[in-house]
């Protein structure tokens, strides 16, 4: 993580696909990867490490708390940044990336 910190993004994630590669179910390992993925706006692609890393510690609160991060920033990537829009975006991200339906409320309902 020192490499990220250092504005080397691409480093951190090669040393951390190689740390994956040696123990695929490293949490730690993971969450990180997930961590600069996210702040390179790889969302998807964060978005399914998480979800790998929710099947290797289920109970684990931080890995939540970035999903929620990633599914907000990703969603707020609309043109005009209305909440319908929000909720529409949400929705269809969640089907891309196979996940539960974030949102209750439909484009048609607003």
């Amino acid at each position: 993580m020192v490499q990220h910190a250092l504005k080397k993004s691409e480093k951190a994630l090669d040393t951390l696909n190689k740390a994956v590669v040696i123990d695929p179910k490293n949490p730690l390992c993971k969450f990180h990867r997930a961590s600069v993925l996210f702040a390179n706006e790889k969302y998807k692609s964060a978005l399914q490490e998480l979800e790998e890393l929710k099947q290797i510690v289920p109970k684990e609160s931080l890995i939540y708390f970035l999903i929620g991060k990633v599914l907000q920033e990703w969603c707020l990537q609309v043109p005009d940044g209305t909440i319908k829009d929000v909720a529409y975006n949400s929705n269809l991200i969640a089907k891309e990336c196979k996940l539960p339906s974030t949102c209750s409320v439909s484009h048609k309902q607003m």
